[in-house]
């Protein structure tokens, strides 16, 4: 049947035309006969060599169909470009890959190692690559060593393509700190960019004094505010009536400061006032709280006179504060004292 219908395509071919190419009838006969060389050397000498380099690439011939290629000055480059992406297609990834690299396709190589985490071979591959041709290739392989957490790998890219903000970026996006802050002593432009991404990991891993000064370095006093709100009730549960008067403290000197640098004065700054004398009276009711709290819990008390004298104050002094007031921590045991 196959030879019915070749016999068929000519004769209508022959209808149309008037004849037809006796080598290409040839070349298609010695085909579907299997003899596939013979077809190719006929139809290459009919000057048809992109059709002998179609049957070879259908039939996954790939070194003949690329011979063929060289000696008629077909793009080779396109037919390893076709062999990888039925490479890739069959699953065969990494020839795919090693195909496109070959055929100059960096970028769809890049695209296969980096998303088969392949830093080994994509690091071959950045270092291979000029940087006035490849630099989106280039480019993405550092976006593929960033993504699986190779730093290293990520800044010799960066440093290849020169690009001193993205490698900052890569620094803090990674989490080098100590490098990125020795980066931003060379270049002070980008000291901006550290402060708040270092304060927010700081803030992570439960460094809130350290993640308070960054937040204000970054000139973010809100979040500075936020963070020392955190260390106040932290203290409060663990019961740390000292630190958390300490931290009050610190809250309201914030809260007088936002007030003292702002331009246009505003509703917004009357209640910033009330809030630093609301955050006032809370440290001082909490440092004298810590007195009373000690005096209720230790197991060891002085009795002396003086000392059972400062603590019977401390209880007055506090409930003179408190008003209508129920600071959090602060128990009524001082009412039985």
């Amino acid at each position: 049947m196959p030879f019915i219908e070749l016999l068929n395509k000519y004769e209508k071919e022959k209808k149309l035309n008037g004849t037809y190419n006796q080598e290409y009838l040839q070349a298609d006969v010695l085909a579907y006969q299997g003899k596939f060389n013979e077809a190719g050397a006929l139809l290459e000498k009919a000057g048809r060599a992109e059709k002998a380099i179609e049957m070879f690439s259908e039939l996954r011939k790939w070194k003949e169909a690329k011979e063929i290629a060289l000696r008629s000055g077909k793009d080779v480059g396109k037919l390893v470009g076709e062999q990888a992406g039925i490479a890739a297609f069959g699953g065969d990834w990494m020839t795919a890959a090693d195909l496109y690299y070959t055929s100059k396709q960096y970028k769809k190589a890049v695209e296969l190692y980096g998303n088969h985490g392949r830093m080994d071979k994509l690091i071959e591959v950045c270092r291979s690559l000029d940087k006035s041709e490849d630099e989106e290739a280039i480019r993405l392989c550092a976006h593929y060593f960033k993504k699986n957490g190779n730093h290293q790998y990520a800044k010799e890219a960066y440093l290849k393509l020169g690009d001193m903000k993205s490698l900052m970026l890569s620094h803090i996006e990674l989490c080098k700190w100590e490098e990125a802050f020795i980066m931003a002593k060379n270049y002070p432009e980008f000291d901006s960019l550290i402060h708040l991404p270092y304060a927010e990991w700081l803030e992570k891993n439960d460094r809130f004094e350290e993640a308070q000064r960054e937040y204000k370095l970054g000139k973010r006093p809100e979040l500075s505010m936020r963070i020392i709100e955190k260390l106040c009730k932290n203290a409060i549960v663990e019961q740390r009536f000292k630190d958390a008067a300490y931290f009050y403290w610190l809250l309201s000197l914030e809260t007088l400061q936002l007030v003292k640098n702002a331009k246009n004065p505003d509703f917004e700054d009357t209640k910033r006032l009330q809030n630093f004398h609301e955050y006032n009276l809370l440290a001082d009711i909490y440092y004298a709280y810590n007195s009373v709290h000690s005096f209720i819990e230790e197991p060891f008390q002085h009795t002396g006179r003086v000392y059972q004298q400062r603590v019977f104050n401390a209880c007055r002094f506090i409930l003179g504060k408190m008003g209508t007031r129920s600071p959090l921590g602060v128990t009524n045991e001082i009412s039985f004292i």
